[in-house]
């Protein structure tokens, strides 16, 4: 067991480090180098070295890391505090992606159930739909602790509070509002409109280094 308290920027960079091996898991004796990972997850070498170390990994200078043992050491840690149950709360087609992401990544995380505050337009044909009314119930029913929330700005912050009082201890927030929750809930924002104005300069930046040249 390593001792070492991994920061969230290290366990990001596994999570990363996970998904690339395993397009190589069922290779014959599969190894890999340092420099492939950085490569793929946009990082150092020296970084990859470091982060699998802290994971308990160890390599051959010659051979590099044996893939499958390394998915192992990763899977130890990013296993360590068990696998919590997700739901949704939110738009329907949203969840489809999030469910097909996590079935493809083998995190063993899983969504259990979705929950609606209007008349939903769509049904799941993937996991049990609720009410909103009925969240806290099956929160302590179904053991939910994650959330991914997909609400309109304007109800953001109401069903938050909902959410959290129903005993969710981290919400990925898919809305555009700042979300307003006691210090001790984990919230990560996903900004779409701000990944999409990233993309949007750095085609621009393209653009102009052609022209450029």
């Amino acid at each position: 067991m390593i001792e070492t308290r991994l920061s969230p920027q290290t366990i990001d960079r596994l999570i990363q480090y996970r998904k690339v091996l395993i397009g190589y898991e069922y290779t014959v004796n599969p190894y890999v180098f340092s420099h492939h990972l950085a490569r793929a997850v946009h990082t150092k070498p020296a970084t990859v070295r470091r982060d699998l170390m802290l994971a308990g990994a160890t390599g051959d200078v010659k051979q590099g890391y044996e893939v499958n043992s390394l998915i192992a050491s990763i899977n130890q840690i990013l296993d360590e505090a068990g696998k919590p149950k997700v739901c949704f709360v939110g738009g329907f087609s949203l969840e489809h992606l999030v469910i097909e992401q996590l079935e493809r990544s083998m995190s063993g995380l899983s969504v259990v159930a979705h929950f609606y505050f209007d008349t939903p337009t769509a049904q799941s044909v993937t996991i049990p739909s609720f009410p909103l009314t009925e969240l806290p119930s099956k929160v302590k029913q179904l053991g939910i602790s994650l959330c991914v929330l997909a609400v309109s700005h304007d109800y953001a912050n109401d069903i938050a509070r909902i959410v959290v009082e129903s005993g969710i201890r981290a919400i990925l927030n898919f809305t555009s509002a700042r979300l307003q929750l006691p210090k001790h809930v984990v919230v990560e924002d996903y900004d779409m409109a701000s990944r999409l104005e990233l993309l949007s300069w750095q085609v621009s930046q393209q653009a102009l280094s052609n022209n450029s040249t």
